[in-house]
């Protein structure tokens, strides 16, 4: 027997339940498959099903297309398209164009979207209404000012309709804005800031969505460009009174293109999700960041960031990908849990930016699989941000191609990993707390390749930073780890890591006795040395553990085996040979065949 609506109803309302209990998806994914496979069939009301649409959008975070370990059930739940993300769009498609059958149309109260006529106060009435609200196909020019939406509104906007403000001189807007409201959805608001009509010179406030001291608010696919400030701003009102604080947003697939400041600002919030989001061109005001998490506010109600989930960003030609700034949150007793999965960063100045953090705060900060292409400066730059009671960062088989390209010369900003402390911070603070695990890092050829640098600044000591088996391919490395200052201590098998890593410049090893194997060597297994820089009495052993070719070449030669800049190698697994450096190489014992370069 077919399915009832009522038994409909009652069922999608189980699955809702069971999704909001699980926001990770850890179990519920047979009842996500059976709930997406069977909408198309049913004819329970709208509001129903745009229910569930919200919840399959946060509930399926990850791409379809690859296998996983619940590959089975997400497959049905694709229900023959390619990718969930295609399911998802083909559903959403269907219940808006049944939803804008019944809700209230922006043109029937007074809008007009000619690209002309000013519907500043026609708007403002309109998402004043609250309930069911339609915009339709146009452009609505408005003035820069605030449109406060009213709880309990579903927005649509559909065939591509837009907001777009008029020639103005304000730096302090908001074009959509929740503030102090519950239960929002607004799906496919096109919004244009208008950033080039503007003849304010100063601020940063003119921004395109607003989510202020409000809770269960969700934006679906909102196309957001050239806005004064920042394109979405997430927290509570900076000068307020009101004490709610902002829980439970999704900003769900946003493109974000040419905001002045920032693509997304993250400033106070509870359980808060940006899933698949782009971010592109965000280079003219600092931070310049395609998302900046950095809590703030002044009045009564202080910021907190818990639960935060980034999915999947893009970011292109950002001068900043994704920028922390965490020092409003220390010494509060507070903790941090920022889930950062999937990021692609393409021609951003910096990936990944870390700023002072000198006091107490608890938590984490996790960020899985990063691609970075054509960094054009550091790839990860920490400035002052201290060991001590700090959220530790895990940043988990990141892949890096290429860096520095912009052929950078300032020594803070031209490396791979960056950890300095500011010249004007007086605080002696340790710097680091980082884990970057199996790194692949390639080399853009330039010479500019450094992993490690601390500026001569007063930094005392790098501390619990770990690179964990790095893979790196370069054919022009200068040198590995700087080290500016000779109080720097490099900890936590930083030095260990270093013997293991199968390309040597300057200084070939860190002690008077060193044993220098391949077992991560692929192409690149020249190991060379500048004579001058080598202490007196130093020696070095090499081994060949895998069949691959080990050279030593170091700039005298080898006493009694090669001349100048010409030396020894050994494709023979096995072979061994020790060198003692006394102002030229002599070798000490050898087995199996070295053979000198011609």
């Amino acid at each position: 027997m077919a399915e009832t609506t009522e038994q409909y109803r009652t069922r999608i309302s189980q699955i809702k339940t069971s999704i909001e209990n699980e926001p990770r998806i850890v179990k519920m994914r047979d009842d996500i498959a059976e709930g997406i496979s069977k909408t198309g069939n049913r004819q329970a009301d709208i509001e129903v099903r745009q229910d569930t649409l919200e919840d399959d959008f946060v509930a399926v975070q990850q791409d379809a297309s690859s296998a996983s370990p619940s590959g089975a059930e997400v497959a049905v739940a694709r229900a023959g398209y390619n990718t969930l993300n295609g399911r998802l769009t083909a559903k959403e498609q269907e219940i808006v164009a049944q939803f804008t059958r019944t809700g209230t149309y922006f043109t029937d109260v007074g809008g007009v979207g000619d690209g002309v006529t000013d519907n500043t106060e026609a708007l403002k009435e309109f998402v004043s209404l609250g309930g069911n609200l339609v915009v339709p196909e146009g452009t609505y020019m408005l003035r820069a000012d605030f449109y406060e939406i009213a709880s309990n509104t579903k927005l649509f906007f559909i065939n591509n309709a837009t907001l777009k403000l008029l020639p103005h001189n304000a730096s302090n807007y908001s074009i959509l804005q929740c503030k102090g409201v519950d239960n929002v959805l607004i799906v496919k608001p096109q919004i244009d800031g208008s950033k080039a009509d503007n003849l304010a010179t100063s601020g940063e406030w003119g921004h395109g969505i607003d989510i202020l001291n409000s809770t269960k608010v969700k934006v679906i696919h909102p196309i957001v460009r050239n806005t004064f400030g920042d394109g979405i701003y997430i927290g509570h009102d900076y000068f307020g009174t009101s004490l709610k604080e902002t829980e439970d947003v999704d900003i769900i697939r946003p493109l974000i293109d040419g905001s002045r400041r920032n693509g997304l600002s993250l400033c106070s919030g509870r359980r808060i999700n940006v899933i698949y989001p782009t971010f592109k061109n965000i280079t003219d005001v600092n931070p310049k960041a395609g998302i900046d998490i950095e809590p703030e506010g002044e009045g009564p109600l202080k910021p907190i960031l818990e639960h935060v989930l980034i999915d999947s960003p893009v970011f292109e030609n950002c001068t900043v990908g994704i920028d922390h700034n965490l020092f409003n949150l220390m010494d509060r007793d507070l903790g941090v849990d920022i889930v950062i999965r999937n990021p692609t960063f393409i021609n951003c100045s910096h990936p990944l930016m870390f700023r002072p953090l000198t006091g107490k705060l608890g938590g984490s900060i996790s960020i899985s699989k990063p691609i970075m292409r054509g960094t054009l400066k550091d790839v990860l730059h920490v400035d002052n941000y201290c060991t001590r009671d700090t959220p530790h960062v895990t940043i988990d088989r990141p892949e890096i191609y290429g860096f520095n390209l912009s052929g950078s010369q300032d020594e803070f900003y031209n490396h791979c990993f960056t950890f300095l402390k500011l010249s004007t911070t007086t605080d002696p603070v340790d710097i680091g707390n980082f884990s970057i695990i199996n790194p692949y890092i390639e080399d853009n050829n330039n010479g500019a390749f450094k992993l490690l640098f601390a500026s001569a600044g007063g930094v005392k000591k790098i501390g619990n930073v770990k690179i964990v088996n790095p893979e790196i391919k370069t054919t022009n490395l200068l040198q590995n780890f700087v080290r500016d200052n000779p109080d720097l201590q490099i900890i936590d098998g930083l030095d260990s890591m270093v013997l293991k890593d199968p390309y040597f410049t300057h200084d070939i090893a860190q002690t008077l006795a060193t044993q220098v194997t391949n077992p991560d060597a692929s192409v690149w297994n020249t190991y060379t040395s500048t004579d001058a820089n080598i202490p007196y009495g130093h020696k070095v052993k090499f081994r060949v553990v895998k069949n691959m070719r080990m050279t030593f070449r170091p700039t005298g030669g080898i006493v009694g085996y090669s001349g100048a800049n010409k030396g020894i190698y050994s494709e023979t697994v096995g072979s061994m040979i020790e060198l003692i450096y006394l102002g030229k190489w002599y070798v000490e014992n050898k087995a199996g065949e070295w053979l000198v370069e011609t």
